[in-house]
């Protein structure tokens, strides 16, 4: 007397069985999604053989003096007026390529445009979001990407979010399902949709290309971490 008893939800049996079918929907999406940018979009990139036979990129030879050199000058106040004019003559002393290594490229990239689909299954896209923002998180960059969208939201930008995190260890549970959300923003885990063989190709800045091609929006903008919006972008759209 004098208490009251909390009381549970009850769920009926549609409820629970909408909920079941909603999951499995989505897991299906996923693996479908899955095994058309794997099967239809990596497979023929990972495989070209032209690009293969041309030496890596830090080899020696590729360099004057046969040595890499780090190029630190940049558009800075403490540079102003002094930074290097980037001309073909500037840009050689820090990638030569061959003209059969030119070829080489040129041809492997043609064989690649040409296996890739013209466009994404209809089954796939039917419930694409029409436009959207995408960053790439993961580690440190998961503050970083706050910082940012707060910044987004502040110019008066609506269209919603995607933060792709690279691995799973590098999810964060607070920032993904609870704080991320407050301004419209989810995240999507990259393993999710790749294969462990793509997964162990894929480093570092090649992410930027793995988030335009993962994430569920037509119109898509891919936002660094460190940029801060000054201005509302959703007119670009």
């Amino acid at each position: 007397p004098g208490s009251t008893q909390f009381q549970y939800p009850q769920l009926s049996f549609q409820d629970d069985q909408f909920q079941i079918n909603s999951i499995d929907e989505k897991i299906n999406h996923i693996s479908n999604f899955k095994n058309f940018i794997n099967d239809e979009i990596f497979k023929p990139i990972l495989q070209e053989s032209n690009i293969k036979k041309v030496s890596s990129l830090n080899h020696k030879h590729h360099y004057v003096g046969g040595k890499k050199s780090g190029h630190f000058a940049g558009p800075v106040k403490e540079n102003y007026q002094q930074d290097p004019i980037y001309t073909k003559e500037f840009l050689l002393k820090f990638l030569t390529l061959n003209p059969k290594e030119v070829q080489l490229m040129k041809k492997s990239h043609s064989t690649m445009v040409k296996s890739l689909p013209k466009k994404f299954p209809d089954v796939l896209t039917s419930n694409f979001q029409p436009n959207g923002y995408v960053y790439v998180g993961g580690s440190h960059f998961n503050y970083l990407v706050l910082l940012s969208l707060k910044s987004l939201r502040a110019s008066g930008s609506v269209f919603p979010v995607e933060v792709l995190i690279p691995k799973m260890v590098e999810f964060d549970v607070e920032l993904c399902n609870y704080i991320f959300p407050l301004y419209n923003a989810k995240c999507l885990v990259i393993e999710d949709f790749i294969t462990k063989e793509t997964s162990k190709k894929i480093n570092k800045y090649q992410m930027k290309s793995i988030a335009l091609l993962i994430n569920s929006f037509k119109n898509v903008m891919l936002l660094d971490s460190d940029n801060m919006i000054l201005k509302n972008p959703d007119y670009l759209f």
